[in-house]
């Protein structure tokens, strides 16, 4: 199993049924493809380094998961069909052996 770190930037202004909502999308997403969420953080609204669709401030999410490979690359897609989730980063941990 790979380790993943999921970031969202959203639009600060959903209502917390749309927020509720794509939070629930994402982990049913995380779920069918035999991942885990091991952690997740609503970080709240944050300001922003560059302004996205005129707005300084953004919402954000975040979660770690473990997934099978190419779990990245088809949770990616599955991002990028949702308008309101603005920008996304998602890292695969390496873990180091020393």
């Amino acid at each position: 199993m790979n380790e993943y770190e999921l970031t969202f930037v959203l639009d600060p202004v959903l209502k917390k049924n749309d927020k509720d909502e794509i939070q629930s999308k994402i982990e049913d997403w995380i779920k069918s493809l035999k991942g885990k969420i091991t952690k997740f953080e609503d970080m709240g609204i944050r300001e922003l380094a560059y302004e996205i669709n005129k707005n300084k401030q953004a919402l954000y999410m975040f979660f770690t998961i473990t997934g099978e490979a190419n779990f990245d690359k088809i949770i990616q897609n599955r991002v990028k069909e949702d308008k309101r989730i603005w920008r996304y980063l998602l890292v695969k941990k390496i873990n180091k052996i020393k």
